[in-house]
């Protein structure tokens, strides 16, 4: 429903109905934030997928409030997923506490079928579990184009049950921090547009560069001599030519 939805929004400012398109958009948007308030691992992504769509209309709506500069990063899916994948844990470990290691993540994992694999993997799940609890703290720092960035967390050198297997939640918080740099650079969109509207032309220049989600680079700004502005993550990361969210932005036209 939303997908039409947001096709629809985009249909009605290709025809000019630009407060339609946005009071669409606002309705969008509240029926996605509703989708936040489940903490489970399946709320949560189903929310990220359908605002990575909202992501990709929202800088093709014109004359939209300043208010959504803000509401764009409001949610930081980063820990919302890191939490939710806390219980999935938790409930792994429960799951093994009460019964034998059964479940089919594990199964053909070479160390199931030793006779220590119940209290070995329940030590293991402990280990994991401890490192996603620490993870929130590293949050701040992490820095999700740096290729070093990985799902295999700080584990104990002995946790082969975890580094050897690959449950379906491993890469799920990478993907939460990819989408939110893609807001970020939808929020700088909305930034520049909202700076052309003010000033009746594309600025010539735009401040606030920096980007929280990977530190150790910049967004490029520039106006090219046929009026077309351009602004673009510098150094993209290799995994950003997979997404549909792409981190370069071009318009000739300034909003009025």
């Amino acid at each position: 429903f939303l997908q039409i939805l947001d096709l629809d929004i985009l249909e009605k400012q290709r025809q000019g109905k630009n407060q339609e398109a946005r009071e669409m958009l606002e309705v969008s948007w509240r029926i996605s934030q509703s989708l936040k308030k489940d903490d489970t691992l399946t709320g949560q992504l189903l929310a990220l997928s359908i605002e990575t769509l909202q992501a990709g209309v929202i800088p093709k709506v014109d004359n939209l409030s300043p208010y959504w500069q803000e509401r764009l990063l409001e949610h930081d899916y980063r820990l919302s997923t890191l939490k939710s994948i806390e219980k999935e844990n938790l409930g792994v470990y429960n799951i093994i506490r009460n019964r034998k290691v059964d479940l089919p993540h594990f199964r053909g994992n070479f160390l199931v079928n030793n006779p220590l694999s119940k209290p070995y993997a329940r030590l293991s799940v402990v280990d994991y579990y401890k490192t996603m609890i620490q993870e929130p703290e590293r949050l701040p720092t992490r820095n999700i184009c740096s290729p070093e960035e990985k799902a295999i967390r700080h584990l104990a050198w002995w946790n082969l049950f975890y580094i050897s297997i690959q449950l379906p939640w491993t890469n799920e918080d990478i993907e939460a921090a990819k989408y939110m740099l893609e807001l970020e650079f939808t929020k700088k969109i909305l930034q520049v547009k909202e700076l052309a509207k003010q000033q009746g032309k594309w600025p010539d220049s735009f401040p606030n560069l920096d980007s929280k989600f990977c530190p150790d680079r910049q967004y490029i700004y520039q106006v090219s001599e046929d009026g077309t502005m351009t602004i673009s993550l510098d150094k993209q990361p290799e995994w950003a030519k997979d997404r549909d969210l792409p981190l370069t932005y071009s318009d000739r036209t300034p909003p009025k």
